[in-house]
């Protein structure tokens, strides 16, 4: 059985700099008027878009372990 990936979200915080979308190799991210969107079934885990955030507003929620 795999083991599950962490996935990423995004909290009030988000100002719609798109830096979090330029940083996604996977293409995971749109930007709404509200808030940028993380799609999980693009997104690969690789924390990009959080490491990208100037304003801290991405945040890695870790898989349940088994």
């Amino acid at each position: 059985m795999p083991n599950p990936k962490s996935v990423y979200a995004v909290l009030r915080g988000c100002t719609l700099c798109l830096c979090c979308a330029a940083e996604c190799p996977a293409g995971a991210i749109t930007i709404t008027r509200r808030s940028a969107v993380i799609d999980p079934q693009r997104c690969t885990g690789c924390g990009r878009c959080a490491r990208g955030c100037p304003y801290d507003a991405i945040v890695e929620v870790p898989a349940p372990q088994p």
